[in-house]
């Protein structure tokens, strides 16, 4: 049965990877590879049904696909080698690698190792490959030897990529893109187009097909997505927090944002759109919900615009409740997962896990700077392994987003 933490690393990868985040998702799949070794064979993604391959050979294949695609080609031939010493029997797959790393080499201007792995490829694994590979491999041939200067070996291989394309008729509809493609993303750097035209030929994973959609369908994909952030926020928290620390040591500015996933609102202070100003029950929930939506200061003046053109100028309570959008925002920004805005007191609630090295980030010195600068109308404690600022004489939610908009601008020192 594999573990908990090996399924979330897993699916914080598959998550990078349906986001189009690729260095990312080559990462996690490789630390699922390299540091879960015992759940290689099988692994379950949150929220998913089982996989019928090893998840090592997905995470690997894909690992690699990135990578080269990136120019981390030292990384992507890593990965190759590492997915042929682990499945030294998927021999289908290894035609695909040889020509792989071949490619790779080429890019990097190693002609030589580029040759050795395509005159490989072309004796031992050609049959397993496609048609498309072949044409491929005696192409890249004639490119290495014509960036050598040897003109006549140069033209032996095109020839005999010639040949083989003279037949692309007889290819089968997938073979045939993949030498489309091979074709059109021949340059240097073009290794990225490569890696994503072949995954989507192949299909890019199964996370939102039928095989591993799991309750997601239920769900809708955008809250199943809200789901699988706040369990990767979690788990990056708890279980990985040396990874937040190499980012400082190595000098990367965290904020808030990169710890909690989001801020919540709690207040006794009246915060709608009165049914005097926005008659319908239905399109107050509409413009709630648009409003729900908006994640910066320029949608949010564009929607306050829009308003006062249909209903005019907005009420005090309406005011309170567009700034909520901004307050959440800046709350996030300084590592609040909830706010509460009760009886004239703001309280703020940090980062859950007190180990956190959201405690040692910039963003947190300024925290602690307002508040030792401010000890009359603050006070910081801690209770049940959580810790909270209180500040008095909060009396509206716009008020409070101008302070924290006040302390996200503090100058501290590094």
């Amino acid at each position: 049965m594999p573990r908990p933490v090996s399924s979330a690393i897993y699916a914080i990868a598959l998550n990078y990877h349906s986001l189009a985040v690729f260095s990312e998702a080559a990462r996690y799949y490789e630390i699922f590879v390299n540091q879960f070794p015992e759940d290689r064979e099988a692994c379950v993604p949150i929220g998913a049904a089982p996989s019928k391959d090893p998840c090592a050979k997905t995470a690997l294949s894909n690992a690699a696909a990135f990578r080269s695609g990136l120019g981390e080609y030292q990384k992507a031939v890593e990965d190759y080698d590492l997915y042929a010493k682990m499945f030294p029997k998927d021999k289908a797959q290894m035609a695909q690698l040889k020509f792989a790393t071949g490619r790779i080499y080429y890019d990097q201007k190693k002609y030589d190792m580029a040759l050795d792995r395509f005159r490989d490829y072309l004796k031992n694994y050609a049959k397993l490959g496609s048609p498309a590979l072949q044409v491929a491999a005696n192409t890249f041939i004639g490119k290495c030897y014509w960036d050598k200067k040897n003109q006549k070996e140069a033209l032996k291989s095109f020839e005999a990529a010639e040949n083989l394309y003279a037949s692309k008729s007889l290819l089968k509809p997938d073979a045939r893109r993949r030498l489309e493609a091979l074709e059109n993303f021949s340059e240097l750097g073009s290794g990225f187009n490569l890696a994503m035209q072949d995954l989507d030929i192949r299909g890019a994973g199964n996370l939102l097909g039928s095989e591993q959609s799991g309750f997601m369908e239920d769900l809708g994909y955008e809250t199943y997505q809200k789901i699988l952030s706040q369990a990767v926020t979690e788990l990056k928290n708890e279980e990985f927090g040396d990874l937040y620390q190499e980012e400082m040591d190595e000098g990367q500015q965290l904020t808030g944002d990169d710890f909690v996933d989001d801020c919540s609102i709690e207040s006794d202070l009246e915060m709608y759109f009165p049914d005097t100003y926005v008659p319908g029950s239905s399109e107050r929930m509409l413009l709630y919900r648009e409003l729900d939506r908006i994640e910066n200061d320029d949608d949010l003046a564009a929607y306050r615009k829009r308003i006062i053109d249909r209903f005019g100028p907005v009420p005090r309570e309406g005011e309170e409740l567009m700034h909520v959008v901004s307050l959440r925002r800046l709350g996030k920004r300084l590592g609040c997962e909830k706010i509460m805005l009760k009886q004239g007191t703001m309280q703020m609630q940090f980062v859950s896990n007190v180990q956190s090295p959201f405690y040692r980030s910039t963003m947190f010195s300024k925290v602690l700077n307002y508040a030792t600068c401010h000890v009359q109308q603050c006070a910081l404690k801690e209770k049940n392994n959580k810790r909270f600022l209180r500040i008095r004489d909060m009396k509206s939610v716009e008020q409070a987003k101008n302070l924290l908009s006040f302390i996200s601008q503090i100058k501290v020192n590094d």
